[in-house]
């Protein structure tokens, strides 16, 4: 038993130590006038593209949400927004007489996590929706 195990053992060994072939077949069998060149050499600047997602992205809990433009040479504009609804913290808070309640202004607070390009001064709009 110990010698089949010995050969099969010494088998093995020679057969994976064999194996140490680096050529592999694919780039080095293929004349270099095959090759696949890639490359960008025009963009059409009637090109626009978009995505827009059809689905809703919460916004009521602590996330990072894109804002602001990017002007990139090969993608041209990017623009990042977002919507969101200004609710009271918690139901059923008592305001008194709503009916005499008027809401003059709202403070508006952004904090922002990280810039990306210019530190340039950034509008930004609000709008009612």
């Amino acid at each position: 038993m110990i010698r089949y195990l010995s050969v099969f053992g010494l088998s093995l060994g020679l057969l994976i130590w064999s194996c140490t072939d680096p050529n592999l077949i694919g780039l080095e069998v293929q004349p270099p006038s095959d090759g696949i060149v890639v490359s960008l050499t025009s963009l059409n600047n009637d090109l626009k593209l978009s995505t827009i997602s059809e689905d809703s992205l919460r916004s009521d809990e602590v996330s990072t949400l894109l804002l602001g433009c990017i002007n990139d040479p090969v993608f041209g504009i990017n623009r990042g927004s977002f919507a969101t609804q200004f609710m009271l913290p918690f139901n059923n808070l008592d305001i008194g007489n709503s009916d005499s309640l008027i809401v003059d202004s709202v403070v508006l607070g952004l904090s922002y996590s990280g810039n990306y390009g210019n530190n340039q001064t950034m509008n930004i709009s609000v709008y009612e929706i």
